[in-house]
């Protein structure tokens, strides 16, 4: 395992690899957070979405079904070609986004090509 897997307690603080006095807790257990927030006049202001980092859920049944619904349209979305942008990234050349406005992905790399950052 990872050591991201450990910096976290049960109750979501962070903590040191190193501190042997608080348990630590696997990144995957603490780490909630709604997708989509909104703002008080209801509009969007932040957007996380990571496959990675999404586990089992802490919603209640009976909101479970309505919820995943919800969910599996999101993801279809979000892979939909009406909403992809796809851009050339020159070597040298910088892109700048908003990380909580803007979702992003990674194209697939052909086997003989070489991906340094």
């Amino acid at each position: 395992h990872s050591s991201r897997n450990t910096l976290y307690t049960p109750e979501g603080a962070p903590r040191s690899v190193y501190d042997k006095s608080t348990e630590p807790s696997p990144f995957e257990l603490v780490h909630t957070h709604p997708i989509i927030e909104l703002n008080a006049k209801g509009q969007m202001e932040k957007v996380v979405q990571s496959e990675t980092k999404r586990g089992v859920c802490a919603l209640s049944y009976d909101t479970y079904e309505e919820w995943m619904a919800a969910y599996s349209l999101w993801t279809q979305l979000c892979e939909d070609p009406r909403f992809i942008k796809h851009f050339d990234w020159p070597e040298g050349s910088c892109v700048v986004t908003n990380n909580y406005r803007t979702l992003h992905g990674r194209a697939t790399v052909p086997p003989e090509m070489n991906r340094t950052f």
